[in-house]
């Protein structure tokens, strides 16, 4: 009783401060969120399901609807509604439709950013519960502050800390799939425990395919990993097989499924079409290539993996054959620069049976994400890497903590130090990509952190914009945030 109090004290103590923290660095350290009502793109589409519809209600500027190409990028960039699908005369997201119901529970009348705030503090707040349990059930022998030190690599790597800075409905879709994703692996954990009481088995089983629904139904990316948690549990209980069971796996994730087909097809007429070949994009035409397709693999095998990286002034850093595509297409190693603790995957340790089960089906669960988004896709902008880095970071800590047990006392120690060691790098390098992001999102206060490098350079930009002509630098802009810092 005394244990549990202590490490539940514990946890408590960590969230609030992981919650101060992405508070701050949330709000550019303005420490405050506006208050704006139905903000942002799903402020719009949350509106337009108010008004029983499912196109949102701008309309379509009427220069782009007389253009004979009203999709090219440049032609339309001066009069479409950025990234969304123009069909038939009227706007869709293509984005999934899940957090803008979440926003209705919530009152939507807070500014964009605080719902990726909420989300991106959920998944912290539920990693931490994760490793606990893992703990607790597969490495009972990892102490307190080896695990809290395995979690600074989940709540301050480069992605994590890079979406808190960025604003829009890209990142709000991505942190409610991702938390959602999350809670649903947690509750997969736990029924995994308590499979001695049907009842609660049920119903854990149960909660994990909710969880795993919303995920779905916020960034339809997560599909073939939520279908393999419901395959992994189905052929789990083969031996004895129990309809409620399956039931309860396979009823809530199917039917979040079943409702986005209908969603589609409501919109454009079929089951699988979410909008994208239609959407107006920046760089390049919507169908300049097909999304998730086998074709896409080759590419990025021989841009990932045969490509000779060239270093950038932004992250990720590093990056491979940029004329093919603007957005930062780049190597896996960059991946490292993220979370220095995905190096410890490689570790040569021998877990035991449970320890090898778990690991297992964390490997497997994270590649069929990771084949999804970087093999299958035609490229992947840095937000991408937020829906992998918490599943690469649990294989990671698996093996990590396998580690800490297994191995004899100087390889154990020389483990030890590299994680203190490399807590400098993961630092760094997640407050940088936290200032890139902030550059575009949040651009007084970056202005501001830059006001010493500005003056000592004679005030030349470029040392502020890493593109040199960045049009959101005027020079009211950085007047305006030179006057706040005086």
């Amino acid at each position: 009783s005394m244990k549990f109090t202590y490490t539940k004290g514990i946890v408590l103590s960590v969230i609030f401060c992981v919650a101060l923290i992405y508070f701050a660095l949330g709000t550019g350290f303005g420490f405050s969120f506006r208050h704006v009502n139905h903000s942002g793109y799903y402020g719009l589409l949350l509106d337009a399901f108010e008004h029983g519809q499912l196109h949102i209600r701008v309309k379509p500027d009427p220069h782009l609807l007389k253009m004979k190409a009203p999709y090219s990028p440049e032609e339309t960039k001066p009069y479409r509604v950025q990234d969304a699908t123009l069909h038939d005369g009227k706007y869709y997201f293509y984005w999934g439709p899940v957090p803008a119901f979440m926003r209705a529970l919530l009152l939507d009348n807070m500014h964009e950013s605080f719902y990726s705030f909420l989300y991106i503090l959920g998944c912290a707040v539920v990693s931490l519960l994760i490793l606990f349990h893992l703990r607790k059930h597969y490495f009972q022998a990892v102490k307190n502050r080896w695990l809290l030190l395995l979690y600074m690599y989940f709540i301050f790597n480069g992605s994590v800390l890079y979406l808190l800075g960025c604003v829009g409905i890209y990142y709000e879709a991505i942190a409610a799939g991702q938390f959602f994703l999350l809670l649903g692996l947690y509750n997969y954990l736990i029924s995994l425990t308590l499979e001695h009481n049907k009842r609660k088995h049920t119903i854990y089983l149960l909660l994990t395919s909710l969880f795993l629904g919303l995920s779905v139904g916020s960034r339809v990316s997560f599909a073939p990993t939520a279908l393999f948690v419901f395959g992994y549990e189905v052929y789990r209980l083969r031996p004895h097989f129990n309809w409620k069971k399956v039931l309860a796996i396979g009823v809530p994730l199917l039917t979040f499924l079943g409702l986005l087909g209908l969603y589609n097809f409501l919109r454009f007429g079929s089951f699988l079409d979410f909008g994208i070949k239609e959407q107006l994009l920046g760089p390049l035409y919507p169908t300049f290539e097909p999304m998730a397709s086998l074709q896409n693999i080759p590419n990025n095998i021989k841009n990932y993996f045969f490509s000779i990286p060239s270093h950038t002034m932004y992250p990720p850093y590093i990056t491979t054959n940029p004329l093919r595509y603007i957005l930062y297409e780049r190597v896996i190693a960059s991946v490292g620069i993220l979370s220095p603790l995905l190096l410890l995957i490689f570790l040569p340790v021998q877990c035991k049976q449970a320890q090898k089960t778990i690991y297992t089906f964390f490997i497997a669960g994270t590649g069929i994400t990771v084949m999804v988004l970087f093999y299958l896709m035609p490229y992947s902008p840095i937000r991408y890497f937020f829906d992998i880095i918490f599943l690469l970071n649990f294989v990671a800590a698996i093996k990590t903590m396998a580690a800490l047990e297994q191995y004899k006392k100087y390889k154990a120690i020389a483990v030890k130090i590299y994680l203190v060691i490399a807590l400098a790098m993961l630092f760094s390098y997640g407050w940088a990509f936290w200032l890139y992001a902030i550059r575009e999102y949040h651009v007084p206060s970056y202005f501001g952190y830059n006001q010493k490098v500005f003056k000592d350079h004679n005030m030349d930009r470029r040392y502020i914009d890493p593109f040199f002509n960045n049009p959101q630098f005027t020079d009211d802009v950085l007047l305006n945030a030179e006057l706040k810092q005086q």
